[in-house]
């Protein structure tokens, strides 16, 4: 709800800052794939490290929500200036939620290690990586121009194979 919150704001034209919008926009749609994807362990055992890693996992969404877009988004004088301020923060947060992603669908449905989700695990920690090792601004604008045109086919996959992730 966060992002949601401060689109308005992230989206207005004297302030806007394309790259942070496009990875403002990417949350907000990993989180609905997120929380579909969550139908796929409807009929895991459920345990506590099972319940434990879950939650840590949906605590990196929310983290990254937040960093994304801070509560008092009206605030922010240039969404350029806030995006390479938090850049760290957002990438390192990216690092986790895609060892977080991994570790979830292989505790709570066995996922192989092969499956094609897996690249989209990758991807998050290397654009992480990536993120965290350069403030060129060129190199986050591919970050964000690969992000955006992966997604399509990692939604594509995702909500139509709802309850299929284990393979």
């Amino acid at each position: 709800m966060r992002i949601v919150g401060g689109l308005a704001h992230v989206l207005e034209a004297d302030r806007r800052y394309w790259v942070h919008a496009g990875f403002v926009g990417l949350a907000l749609a990993s989180s609905a794939i997120v929380f579909w994807a969550y139908w796929s362990y409807h009929s895991a055992t459920w345990d506590l490290l099972r319940f434990v890693t879950a939650l840590v996992q949906l605590g990196t969404v929310y983290f990254l929500a937040t960093t994304l877009v801070p509560e008092n988004a009206r605030e922010v004088e240039s969404w350029r200036d806030y995006y390479e301020s938090v850049r760290v923060r957002y990438f390192s947060g990216l690092i986790v939620c895609g060892l977080m992603t991994a570790l979830v669908v292989t505790l709570m449905v066995a996922m192989p290690v092969v499956h094609p989700a897996r690249l989209t695990h990758a991807w998050l920690v290397i654009v992480g990586v990536i993120g965290v090792s350069t403030p060129n601004p060129r190199v986050h604008a591919g970050l964000a121009i690969s992000g955006l045109r992966a997604f399509p086919i990692v939604a594509a996959t995702v909500f139509l194979r709802a309850g299929s992730l284990a393979g």
